[in-house]
């Protein structure tokens, strides 16, 4: 892609975490520890309620929990939000600022799920469709099929057993035919899924970068990938790739620690690990909106 090599995209990346770990480890520790404390807060009110709160209260119980799972969710919102802010800022400026991240974060909050909403739509709006035709078409062509085989059976030679093979057979045909619409909507919706989840997975970052509106972001993301498909997907493969294995020999390391310590570094090492992948993708995205 030009310009843009990976291994000193991934090289840039990494020290560009290291030098604000504070922010790029620090505030994911933070938001899982949060996330950990509202999670049990939505386990032991909306799953395992208040001993003797007895049925009176039982309704606030789950009306707590619920609360408590729209809070998280809504966290997880503005924690994208503030990681991609804070990113960009460190790719451009190098000053990223984490008070005021997780601060636009909130005020950017309604138009980053519009964003979200948006981009969903958009990768799973033609596979729906795909879903509903395929299961339409097998029920029209099964249907006629079988009905077309049972008819033609004769009710005395079924009773007898002779026509449990016609009838087999029927099942069998119906089980093929399920398999080949399947098989066919499966492909289909799969590449869909896939091409579009490329062509979209700049759009949070777009919206950032320029506050625009939700379908002004997915066109500028897809505007952005555009004859570079491949070449965005392939450096998104080998980074997973990439970031799996170097999780390997700290798992390693955390089967010979204590359970405590050991689960800490993991944790660790899987924050700091999409935070590397934020910085990565953000650097690619900025990379390629010069082109």
């Amino acid at each position: 892609m030009g310009g843009i090599k990976f291994w000193q995209l991934l090289s840039a990346s990494v020290k560009h975490f290291f030098k604000k770990i504070q922010i790029f480890l620090g505030f994911p520790v933070l938001f899982f520890l949060v996330m950990a404390f509202l999670g049990g807060i939505g386990f032991v009110f909306g799953f395992s309620g208040i001993p003797g709160a007895g049925s009176e209260g039982a309704l606030a119980v789950g009306g707590i929990g619920i609360l408590a799972v729209l809070v998280m969710l809504v966290l997880g919102t503005v924690y994208n939000l503030a990681l991609i802010r804070a990113a960009l800022d460190q790719w451009k400026t190098g000053k990223p600022a984490f008070w005021a991240s997780i601060g636009g974060g909130f005020q950017k909050l309604w138009q980053g799920i519009l964003v979200s909403i948006r981009v969903g739509w958009y990768v799973v709006a033609w596979p729906l469709l795909i879903g509903v035709v395929a299961a339409i078409l097998f029920t029209i062509l099964g249907a006629a099929n079988f009905g077309s085989i049972l008819s033609s059976i004769d009710p005395e030679a079924l009773e007898s057993g002779a026509g449990l093979a016609t009838l087999f057979a029927a099942f069998a045909g119906l089980g093929i035919l399920g398999l080949l619409i399947g098989g066919v909507a499966f492909v289909a919706m799969f590449y869909i899924v896939i091409n579009r989840s490329v062509k979209s997975m700049f759009s949070l970052y777009a919206f950032l970068e320029n506050g625009s509106g939700a379908t002004a972001s997915l066109e500028k993301s897809i505007s952005v990938v555009e004859g570079r498909w491949w070449n965005v997907f392939g450096y998104g493969v080998l980074g997973m790739i990439i970031m799996q294995l170097v999780q390997w020999p700290f798992a390693y390391v955390a089967e010979n620690l204590s359970e405590a310590v050991g689960g800490a570094l993991l944790m660790a090492v899987a924050l700091g690990s999409g935070s590397i992948a934020v910085l990565f993708l953000s650097g690619l995205y900025l990379g390629l909106n010069k082109k």
